[in-house]
């Protein structure tokens, strides 16, 4: 279960099924506050335990926006470029 958690992409699920309730035209004003508090305790719990750090929930975020914009060769390109950077130094 730990295992789950740490390698898998929990936090990140939790998060983006909260994305996509607050996105729905049904769910209610009260239940979207509900929500929106709630993704902010997963995260905040998540680096709080050092199982995501700030840099893993910016890297989801950029992922989720390329998505959503139909951009993510130009994402993977930036990463990829990224990545080489970091391992240069």
């Amino acid at each position: 279960m730990l295992a789950w958690l740490y390698f898998g992409r929990s936090f990140e699920n939790i998060v983006k099924r909260g994305e996509y309730l607050l996105n729905n035209s049904q769910t209610s004003r009260f239940y979207k506050s509900v929500i929106s508090k709630t993704i902010k305790l997963i995260i905040g719990q998540s680096k709080k335990l050092a199982l995501r750090t700030e840099q893993n929930w910016i890297e989801y975020q950029n992922l989720q926006t390329a998505i959503n914009d139909n951009s993510v060769l130009e994402w993977a390109l930036s990463e990829e470029k990224q990545s080489r950077k970091i391992q240069e130094r």
